[in-house]
C-alpha cells in the first residue's frame, strides 16, 4: 500500500510540499550510485590489475633466480680463479671456463649480458668472464664484449648487497642505461666449501616484462568500458525510476491534498480506519465536533465518545462490517465537546487495493440530532392521534347501539299507530300529522356513521 494519507499523516493540506534538498532530486540520486558502481568497478580492475602486475613481477623474478643459479652453478671456480687479466682471455682456462655462459646465451635470446666479476686484492670488483663478442650492437660507439680484469667502476646496489648477503638478489623494476631497459640478477659464486669469491650477474631485455604489463595495463583499460557503461545504464535506469517516484509521490500528495481540503469542507464528519480497525484519519468536521486533536482522537480507538446504550450495536456492526467488507448505515448517538451527545447518521463503505486486498473502511457522519427530535415528536403525535381515533370510535360505536335500541322500538310503535284506527282517532283529535314513514335518510345516516366509526 501506498504511503499517505491512509497511513495516517496529519500534514496541513494547505501547506506547500517542501522543496527537494539537492541530494534528492533525481539526478543526484541516478548520479551517485553511477559513480559508486564505477568506483567499485574501478578499484576492483585496479585491484585485479595490482595482482596481475605482482604475478609477473614475481615470475620473471623467480625465472632470474633460477636462471642465475643455474649459471653459476655451471662455472668451474677453479677455472674461474685463475683468470686475473685481459692477457688470459687467449687461455684454454678462459675458453673453458666461459663455454657454458656462452651456451645458455645462445640458447636463451632474453639473455642480453651475462658476465661474472671478482674483487680484487685492492677489494675492487673487476670483471672475469663475458661471453659476449666483440662488437658495437646498440651503437653506442663502446666495445659490448668486456675484457677479464677491467674495472666495474659503478655496481649497482643489487649487486653490492648480494655480495654481502651471499644470496641472490634481483632489481624490482626494469631500470634503463646506456645499453638499454633490463632487468638483472646478480648471484653469489661459491667455491666447494661454500666461500663466496665473485658474483654472477646476468642482464635480460625488459621487452618481454614491459610487453606484458602493457597487456595488462590495456586490459584494465578496457575493462573500465563495460563498467562505465553499466554504471551509466544503471544511472539512466535509476534517473527514471525516481523521477517516476518522485511525479507518483506528487500526484499522492496532490490526490491527498484535494481530498483533505474537500473532506475538511464538506458538512460532514469524515474517518478513515485501516485493516486493523485503527481509525487513521478525522477530517476538521470530526475533529471540531469531538473537540479533540487528530493523535489524541486516534489513540482513544474506535467507538470512543458513543453513547452507553448504543455502544454493543455501534460494536457489532463495526465489527461485522469490518469483516464481512460490506458497507453499513446505522444510527447513534456521539459526545459532542461539550458533553452532550448528538444523534448521527454513519454511513460507510469498505476500501481496497489494486488486487482487491481489504484496507479498512472510510465513513462519514452527519449530525441528524434535531431531525431525530422531530421524528420521535411526530411518531408520538402519531401515538396521540391514534390514541384518539379509537376512543372516537369506541364512542360512537356505544353511541350507535345506545340509539339504535330505542330508535328502532320508537319507529315501530310510529308504524303501528299510522295504521290503526287509534292513531286515525289521534291524529283526528290532536292534529298531529303522522308522516306516512319516518325519513329513512336520517335513520340509516346515523346507523351508517355509527357502523363505519365502530367498524361494525
Amino acid at each position: 500500500m501506498k504511503e499517505g494519507l491512509w497511513s495516517g499523516r496529519w500534514a496541513d493540506s494547505v501547506n506547500p510540499r517542501p522543496r527537494q534538498p539537492v541530494l534528492g532530486t533525481p539526478v543526484a540520486q541516478a548520479v551517485l550510485p553511477a559513480l559508486v558502481l564505477f568506483g567499485v568497478s574501478v578499484i576492483a580492475i585496479l585491484e585485479v590489475r595490482s595482482e596481475a602486475l605482482r604475478a609477473v613481477h614475481v615470475e620473471c623474478r623467480d625465472n632470474l633466480t633460477r636462471l642465475g643459479l643455474l649459471a653459476s652453478g655451471a662455472i668451474d671456480w677453479r677455472l674461474h680463479e685463475a683468470i686475473r687479466k685481459a692477457e688470459d682471455e687467449s687461455t684454454e682456462g678462459y675458453g673453458r671456463a666461459v663455454a657454458p655462459l656462452r651456451g645458455m646465451s645462445a640458447a636463451s635470446p632474453s639473455i642480453k649480458y651475462l658476465y661474472t666479476a671478482r674483487r680484487d686484492e685492492t677489494g675492487e670488483l673487476r670483471f672475469i668472464l663475458d661471453p659476449t663478442p666483440n662488437g658495437n650492437e646498440n651503437g653506442d660507439g663502446e666495445n659490448d664484449h668486456v675484457a677479464p680484469g677491467t674495472p666495474w667502476t659503478e655496481p649497482p646496489a643489487q649487486a653490492l648487497a648480494a655480495l654481502a648477503s651471499g644470496a641472490p638478489v634481483v632489481s624490482e623494476e626494469p631500470y634503463t642505461d646506456k645499453r638499454g631497459t633490463f632487468m638483472s640478477a646478480f648471484v653469489p659464486l661459491k667455491d666447494d666449501q661454500g666461500r663466496t669469491y665473485g658474483l654472477l650477474g646476468v642482464d635480460i631485455t625488459a621487452d618481454s616484462f614491459k610487453s606484458r604489463v602493457d597487456r595488462i595495463a590495456l586490459a584494465a583499460l578496457l575493462g573500465l568500458v563495460p563498467s562505465a557503461l553499466v554504471s551509466l545504464v544503471v544511472g539512466v535506469a535509476t534517473y527514471h525510476v525516481r523521477s517516476r517516484q518522485i511525479a507518483s509521490a506528487d500526484a499522492l500528495e496532490e490526490s491527498e491534498s484535494r481530498f483533505r481540503l474537500m473532506a475538511d469542507a464538506a458538512p460532514v464528519m469524515i474517518w478513515v480506519s485501516d485493516e486493523s480497525h485503527r481509525f487513521t484519519y478525522f477530517n476538521r468536521g470530526w475533529l471540531e465536533f469531538r473537540g479533540k486533536g487528530p493523535e489524541e482522537e486516534s489513540a482513544a480507538g474506535f467507538g470512543q465518545g458513543v453513547h452507553p446504550d448504543d455502544f454493543e450495536r455501534y460494536m457489532q456492526t463495526f465489527m461485522n462490517a469490518c469483516e464481512s467488507g460490506k458497507a453499513f448505515e446505522m444510527e447513534y448517538r456521539l459526545r459532542r465537546h461539550d458533553g452532550q451527545y448528538r444523534w448521527v447518521l454513519e454511513r460507510a463503505v469498505p476500501r481496497t487495493d489494486e488486487h482487491g486486498r481489504r484496507l479498512g473502511l472510510i465513513g462519514g457522519c452527519v449530525d441528524m440530532h434535531e431531525d431525530r427530535l422531530v421524528r420521535e415528536q411526530l411518531a408520538s403525535a402519531r401515538l396521540r392521534a391514534e390514541s384518539a381515533d379509537r376512543a372516537k370510535s369506541e364512542f360512537l360505536a356505544n353511541m350507535s347501539h345506545e340509539i339504535r335500541s330505542p330508535l328502532t322500538a320508537i319507529l315501530g310503535y310510529a308504524e303501528v299507530l299510522d295504521d290503526s284506527e287509534i292513531a286515525g282517532d289521534a291524529k283526528r283529535r290532536r292534529d298531529v300529522p303522522f308522516p306516512k314513514r319516518p325519513p329513512r335518510r336520517t335513520r340509516d345516516g346515523v346507523w351508517r356513521v355509527a357502523a363505519n366509526t365502530s367498524g361494525v
